[in-house]
């Protein structure tokens, strides 16, 4: 299905050559060469399906782009792109809310999917279990942009409350107060054996212990903040297809 997706990037011969590709693949691109032109391109055109953002450019970076975009249309897919090692930008894009990060040279054949994965529409339900509510609302504002129900909680107890039947995976946080994210994978799985568990850390060094002792009880896999939504989605649609 076409999709209409915008590319933002300072340097002319790579924006003009990635809307070729991806104009012929059947979709409709939109190439600016500025911060400023692609904030005022989503505020004037409401189709914009997904944007492909770079990082790193003169008068306004990407970081601060991505800021204003998400103020404007807190739903949309943006994926930062980069050729340098800016692993402070990278860090607080993934904390705001871009859905992933490319590194230059780019794949196209990685683009193709993230287009599709980003539009997809995926019932489901997701429960996300995380003290952090800025993670919250992150999670749930991406997961809820592609279609999926989600429930959130911010301890173990209250995942326990508002977890069903009908829950098909769970983002657990490791650092929770009270139960800690082992104890609530037990208490979780007790209750519902079919719910693929994902654990969650930015203290992987603390918690090594119990993350193996996670998996060892058929945690799926974890992943470290901050969180990359590109490998989140991987996972994510494994686990769904494997349920289908």
């Amino acid at each position: 299905m076409s999709k209409v997706i915008l590319i933002v990037d300072d340097n002319e011969s790579l924006g003009v050559t990635m809307k070729k590709i991806l104009e012929m693949k059947g979709h409709q691109a939109i190439f600016v060469d500025s911060g400023y032109e692609a904030i005022d391109t989503i505020k004037e055109n409401d189709s914009i399906d997904a944007v492909f953002l770079d990082i790193k450019m003169p008068g306004i970076n990407g970081v601060d782009v991505l800021r204003e975009i998400l103020k404007i249309r807190e739903d949309l897919p943006v994926i930062m792109m980069t050729a340098y090692a800016v692993e402070d930008l990278i860090k607080e894009s993934r904390l705001l809310g871009a859905y992933g990060v490319l590194t230059k040279p780019l794949d196209f054949d990685k683009i193709f999917t993230i287009i599709e994965t980003t539009t997809q529409n995926n019932p489901g339900e997701i429960l996300i279990v995380d003290d952090d509510e800025s993670i919250r609302k992150t999670f749930q504002k991406i997961l809820t942009s592609r279609g999926y129900k989600v429930i959130v909680a911010k301890s173990g107890e209250e995942a326990l409350s508002v977890a069903n039947f009908s829950t098909d995976i769970a983002f657990i946080d490791m650092r929770l107060p009270k139960m800690n994210g082992f104890e609530t994978l037990i208490a979780l799985r007790k209750k519902f054996h079919d719910l693929a568990i994902i654990l969650l850390t930015g203290y992987y060094n603390e918690f090594s212990d119990l993350v193996r002792s996670s998996l060892k009880e058929s945690a799926k896999t974890y992943f470290e903040k901050p969180i990359d939504m590109i490998k989140i989605f991987h996972t994510i649609d494994e686990i769904m297809s494997e349920k289908k």
